[in-house]
C-alpha cells in the first residue's frame, strides 16, 4: 500500500481565506483533480462542523461529496476554540465535554476513525497561572476524551503547538505518559516541532530547546 497524500480543509478557511473560505464542495472538487487521495476533515464553520451537519443523513451526504471525487476523510480537527477547558472554569469545561461528545457523534456517522485535540489555552501565560493544576486537568481531560473514543473506536491525536500550553518537548513526553492510554498519541506537525524543540517559542518558565534539533525529539518521542 503506497503513500496516502491528503490535506488539512482548513488550509481553505483560514488566512488568506479567512473573509472568503472556499467552499466544501469546491474543495473536494479541486483536491479530486488534483490527485490528492484524501483530506483531514476541518470541523469549522462553514465546513465540517456539527451544527451544519445535524443528522446522520446530512453527515452521509457530505461522505459521498468527498467519495465522488475519489476522497476519504482520515481525520477530524474538530472545533473547540470556544472552550478552554484547563483555564476556564466549570462551565467551560462542560461546554468542552459536550462538543468533544458532538465531535465523536460527527467522525462515528462520517466513519472518520481520528480525531484531533489540542490543549485549547493559548500562552503566554499570566503570572499567576496554577501549572500543576492546570496540568492535572488537561491530563484529565484527556483521558475522559480517550476513553470515549475508545468506545466509539475512534483514535485520538494531540497535535502539540507552540500557542498552546504544554509545548516544551519534555512536557510533549509527559503527557502522553501521563493519559497513559494506547488510544492517545502525537499527531505532529514538524513546523510546531521546530517551534517547540528548537526554537522553544511561547514556552513558560525556562526555555526548552534540543541541541539535536528535529531529529532529536523524533528519538524522544519514538
Amino acid at each position: 500500500m503506497g503513500v496516502k497524500l491528503s490535506i488539512g480543509t482548513w488550509a481553505y478557511l483560514f488566512g488568506k481565506y479567512a473573509d472568503n473560505p472556499i467552499t466544501m464542495e469546491e474543495v473536494a472538487r479541486r483536491l479530486g483533480e488534483l490527485g490528492f487521495d484524501g483530506l483531514s476533515l476541518g470541523g469549522f464553520k462553514p465546513h465540517g462542523h456539527p451544527d451544519l451537519y445535524p443528522g446522520r443523513k446530512d453527515r452521509k451526504r457530505l461522505v459521498k461529496l468527498f467519495k465522488s471525487h475519489g476522497l476519504k476523510i482520515n481525520s477530524y480537527a474538530a472545533d473547540f476554540w470556544d472552550y478552554p477547558f484547563a483555564t476556564g472554569g466549570e462551565q467551560i469545561a462542560r461546554k468542552y465535554e459536550e462538543a468533544v461528545d458532538r465531535s465523536l457523534e460527527m467522525c462515528a456517522d462520517c466513519g472518520i476513525s481520528m480525531m484531533r485535540v489540542d490543549t485549547v489555552t493559548q500562552t503566554p501565560f499570566p503570572k499567576d497561572f496554577e501549572y500543576n493544576r492546570v496540568w492535572d486537568s488537561v491530563v484529565e481531560m484527556f483521558k475522559k476524551v480517550t476513553e470515549k473514543a475508545k468506545k466509539a473506536g475512534i483514535l485520538i491525536v494531540w497535535e502539540f503547538e507552540p500557542g498552546y500550553i504544554f509545548n516544551k518537548p519534555s512536557e510533549i513526553v509527559k503527557m502522553v505518559k501521563d493519559v497513559g492510554d494506547d488510544n492517545f498519541k502525537l499527531q505532529t506537525d514538524t513546523c510546531h516541532v521546530q517551534m517547540c524543540a528548537v526554537q522553544g517559542a511561547r514556552q513558560y518558565g525556562q526555555k526548552e530547546v534540543l541541541k539535536g534539533g528535529q531529529l532529536e525529539f523524533f528519538e524522544m518521542v519514538k
